[in-house]
């Protein structure tokens, strides 16, 4: 019986030099174990129930809010990098210790990410997001996704802190220096990820 793709959003998050954030999923994963990847994963029955803590997307690309939802929360959760602002459309951070402690009750389920953000008073700024694509995960694969992609700029004042339990390594890398890593056989990396990176490279000549 063929296995229904979960919807799922993935994000490249590009830093001021130009690269792009990867990340090594760790051996004891069930899908892409000893990949580079980007931040993502699956979107939550609860990502659909923010429309009130949004800034909307204007992209114009007619995806479900929700996929945006995913995308910023799974930034957060895995690299804590925040994609949001407060009630005045401003940027907003926060110090390593409280970034931690958030992921860490997050993961817990002590607090849900809506929730989280009512605590902050704080809104997900889907005008950062450029959506750059879809693939769904072939049929004979027993784990299948139905992921949408996106590309954003990594925030002032923030810099990525991984979660070693999702993150076996991460590095920021050009993306031509991560296909040629890949041509050599020096990383690995699935088509999605191949394709992703070769339309960061278009996004950065068009956005330089």
């Amino acid at each position: 019986m063929e296995t229904i793709p979960k919807p799922a959003a993935t994000v490249l998050l590009i830093n001021p030099q130009g690269q792009v954030y990867m990340t090594k999923r760790p051996a004891t994963m069930k899908f892409l174990a000893g990949h580079y990847v980007f931040p993502g994963g699956a979107v939550d029955e609860k990502d659909s129930l923010l429309s009130n803590r949004l800034i909307a997307p204007t992209d114009q690309a007619n995806i479900p809010l929700a996929y945006y939802v995913a995308a910023a929360r799974e930034v957060y959760e895995e690299i804590g990098v925040f994609l949001g602002c407060d009630r005045t459309g401003e940027p907003l951070s926060f110090q390593r210790e409280e970034s931690l402690n958030d992921r860490k009750r997050l993961l817990k389920k002590e607090i849900s990410f809506i929730e989280l953000l009512k605590e902050k008073e704080a809104a997900l700024d889907c005008r950062c997001f450029t959506y750059i694509g879809h693939k769904t995960t072939p049929a004979k694969s027993p784990i299948r996704f139905d992921t949408r992609f996106f590309i954003t700029r990594l925030p002032k004042r923030q810099q990525p802190i991984p979660d070693p339990y999702e993150v076996a390594e991460a590095r920021w890398i050009y993306p031509k220096d991560a296909l040629h890593a890949y041509e050599k056989g020096e990383i690995k990396l699935i088509h999605p990820t191949i394709r992703s990176l070769e339309k960061a490279i278009c996004w950065l000549d068009a956005t330089s």
